[in-house]
């Protein structure tokens, strides 16, 4: 079983990997979208099936047999997927998770946040958002090395856009902004992003988070519940 979780989790960890390097090449980011994020649940989905099938490929393998195409039934894929999407979100995935996040938007790894106002965070404030880092990391890249800045979502350039517009200027409607830990160099890549409204993405495929170990669960589950290899029990 313990093996079964090894070729799981590396094979997860890897239809991950592909699933941001594709939507980097496809400038699909983790900006609120209901598209973005399907595509993102998409690519988790089938990391899962990916995992749950590899399983008893290299075990057959390992046991000398020749390979041959597998063919998945519907209920054994059904049977992975629910499952391995329950683990996911169990161990703190979201459809966004393994997307590159554009400077411009809350990043794949936003969660916790502060009421902010258009002013730089104050000393209590900044200690706030320095714990959510030290937990969650940067927001865009998820690194937890600082120092790190109070970020304005939507920035204070786009915040002010917004409020020019008529219809907000008549009815006196402000927009909301949220506090946000950010690291100095996705800050300093963010303004250029802002002023030129240019979509940068920032990619995290060295980072881990605990929903990486998804396919080690989906791993050990198939080894336990796959017909080819509870045939052999």
């Amino acid at each position: 079983m313990a093996i079964a979780g090894v070729i799981g989790g590396v094979t997860f960890i890897c239809g991950t990997a592909a699933t941001q390097a594709i939507a980097y090449l496809l400038r699909i980011s983790a900006a609120p979208s209901l598209m973005r994020h399907g595509f993102g649940l998409a690519g988790v989905a089938a990391s899962v099936l990916a995992a749950g099938q590899t399983v008893p490929i290299s075990f057959n393998y390992m046991l000398g047999k020749p390979w041959q195409p597998t063919s998945i039934g519907v209920d054994v894929a059904v049977r992975d997927m629910l499952f391995g999407l329950i683990c996911f979100r169990a161990l703190g995935g979201l459809p966004k998770s393994p997307l590159p996040s554009d400077l411009r938007y809350p990043g794949a790894f936003s969660r916790h946040s502060l009421a902010a106002t258009n002013a730089y965070a104050d000393i209590e404030e900044r200690g706030s958002i320095k714990g959510i880092a030290q937990v969650l990391g940067c927001h865009s890249c998820g690194l937890r090395n600082g120092p790190f800045h109070a970020d304005h979502m939507p920035p204070n350039y786009v915040a002010k856009s917004l409020d020019a517009q008529f219809l907000r200027k008549l009815f006196r409607i402000k927009t909301k902004q949220r506090y946000y830990p950010q690291c100095r160099p996705c800050s300093n890549l963010q303004s250029t992003a802002v002023k030129t409204d240019t979509r940068i993405l920032r990619t995290h495929f060295a980072v881990l988070r605990p929903y990486h170990a998804t396919g080690v669960f989906v791993g050990m589950f198939s080894s336990v519940t796959a017909p080819s290899l509870t045939a052999k029990r």
